[in-house]
């Protein structure tokens, strides 16, 4: 028995003190990183270096997600956050966009700090004017990288976007002043993951939900159904495609529940079609 305690607490001690390993090596599968060929969410230690060998970065995961993380300045402090307005964008393009919409940075932008001879990598910030928070995020060699966050300038949460350098990478959402959810979509390497988009009234209530297919002839996505609703949960349209082209019944109501249209496409042909008044009379 005491051979036995004495395994697993050599067991635990050797999975609590394994190695960190460098950020690089790890692989998103779905919004969660793991160490290559292994079949378990990474649960360690990260760093990376600077360039002359001195730590610049550390972070702990947890079954694949990052809890813990802070950059650091060569001679081993902790590196301040800076605001994003003080950022220089060096790509070329032009980026007048307020902080709200940083999430429309491409992975083509590239800031540097205003005497920096490489892309900046560390925490970002912006207030609006009245000091009040207006976003904060990560860059990392330059560009967005990580948990980007939005506030309104009354205080309540925009939006959050996740990054992998510059693009779009797990999790988008969004919300209004009331903190009612308004959209939300999953991303990889800047393609939707579910391939479908959910969007909401400010009352909570849904405002449509829309599914997609890759089009992998043409490159794009092409839909499959699209359903909407009026604010009082009412639906108010529902459409069915095939191969990208109107195709089965399309259905209209009014905002009372009476169904208003039926047409029935083929190909995006119609070949047959109903209408109806509120009242619930065939309509001519």
């Amino acid at each position: 028995m005491k051979t036995k305690i004495l395994f697993i607490t050599s067991l635990l001690l050797i999975v609590g003190c394994s190695k960190p390993v460098e950020d690089s090596t790890l692989i998103n599968k779905v919004g969660l990183m793991y160490l290559p060929d292994s079949d378990s969410p990474y649960t360690g230690e990260v760093f990376t270096n600077y360039d002359t060998g001195e730590k610049e970065y550390q972070g702990t995961y947890e079954n694949g997600l990052l809890v813990t993380y802070s950059y650091l300045n060569k001679d081993g402090t902790v590196k301040e956050p800076v605001n994003g307005d003080s950022l220089i964008d060096r790509s070329g393009l032009l980026s007048n966009y307020p902080y709200e919409t940083i999430f429309k940075y491409s992975s083509k932008n590239l800031f540097y700090e205003v005497n920096g001879q490489k892309p900046y990598t560390g925490d970002v910030f912006e207030l609006y004017r009245e000091g009040v928070r207006k976003g904060t995020g990560i860059l990392k060699g330059g560009r967005l990288n990580g948990l980007a966050t939005s506030w309104y300038e009354s205080g309540e949460k925009n939006s959050e976007h996740n990054f992998k350098d510059g693009i779009k990478n797990g999790l988008a959402t969004e919300w209004y002043k009331n903190g009612k959810k308004k959209s939300e979509k999953n991303y990889k390497d800047g393609e939707p993951v579910e391939l479908s988009d959910y969007r909401w009234y400010q009352n909570g209530q849904k405002s449509s939900e829309e599914k997609y297919m890759f089009w992998e002839v043409r490159g794009g996505r092409y839909p499959i159904y699209s359903k909407y609703w009026y604010e009082n949960g009412q639906k108010s349209n529902e459409f069915n495609y095939k191969d990208g082209k109107a195709d089965g019944l399309w259905t209209w109501w009014y905002e009372n529940g009476q169904k208003k249209k039926e047409i029935t496409f083929k190909d995006e042909e119609d070949i047959s079609s109903k209408m109806w008044n509120k009242d619930g009379s065939v309509k001519e």
